[in-house]
């Protein structure tokens, strides 16, 4: 998308410095952040923010805007990635763990060639705009779909408060 839009090597490789700078930042601070809020709110504002991200690239054309909007990717990676595995690690029985994270990198591995596989031709036909646009709204539905344990933690948590 960089580069269509007239970027060079040079500010697809700052692009890219940018969003993993901004990842590995935001990961140094996961602890901090699990220890203030559950993971699965954590996991929902990562798929919301996810959400953002597509939508403001499905929009903006300008390179220099790009560019600054590339510490999103923290939130649209490594929030999600963080908040999962923390999930699993809870939810997981101990001696399963390795291999629950070993099935949740799996298929997020599976997930992101398919979406190579079935985006980039799209992308090629009908330009980033369609296609990031339809990215935020898969994003949106796991957003949705996230909801649905913290629902189920605030009505434990509003359970015991009138107990």
């Amino acid at each position: 998308h960089l580069r269509d839009l007239g970027g060079s090597s040079f500010d697809v490789g700052l692009a890219w410095t940018l969003g993993v700078m901004a990842e590995i930042t935001l990961m140094g601070l996961s602890s901090r952040l699990l220890r203030r809020s559950r993971a699965e709110l954590w996991l929902l504002l990562g798929l919301l923010g996810t959400a953002l991200r597509w939508v403001l690239l499905s929009r903006i054309t300008s390179l220099g805007l790009l560019l600054v909007l590339q510490p999103l990717h923290a939130i649209s990676f490594a929030m999600v990635w963080i908040a999962a595995l923390d999930l699993l690690k809870v939810r997981a029985p101990a001696s399963l763990l390795a291999t629950a994270q070993g099935a949740f990198t799996t298929a997020v591995s599976l997930g992101s060639a398919a979406g190579m596989f079935l985006w980039s031709p799209w992308y090629h036909r009908a330009g980033a705009a369609p296609v990031f646009f339809a990215s935020a709204g898969f994003a949106l539905i796991a957003a949705l779909t996230a909801l649905v344990p913290l629902r189920e933690l605030w009505r434990a948590r509003r359970l015991a408060l009138c107990r």
